[in-house]
């Protein structure tokens, strides 16, 4: 198998950080939950993101939904969104 072919099939679309201009491969060094959230640590700690699906939205992972949310939803720099925050209360 060609060197090009192999990594291309090692490293598929899945394995790759779903942030906007990002080329990180996430098996490299990453955790289970990195992985499996598809964002490199740089972008999982990040203030915002642009995402490759919607690159004109800007993004934030959310510590207490696991996921990532626009940033609209977010008060000032907190890491978990509003509602998160208000059902918790």
């Amino acid at each position: 198998m060609a060197d090009s072919a192999r990594l291309e099939t090692s490293h598929g679309r899945g394995k790759q950080c779903k942030a906007l201009g990002c080329t990180t491969l996430l098996e490299e060094g990453c955790s289970r939950y990195l992985l499996k959230k598809r964002l490199c640590a740089t972008h999982f700690k990040a203030e915002a993101v642009r995402c490759k699906h919607d690159p004109q939205t800007l993004y934030r992972y959310c510590q207490q939904c696991g996921k990532l949310e626009e940033l609209s939803r977010f008060q000032g720099t907190k890491r978990s969104c509003k509602s998160s925050l208000q059902s918790a209360e």
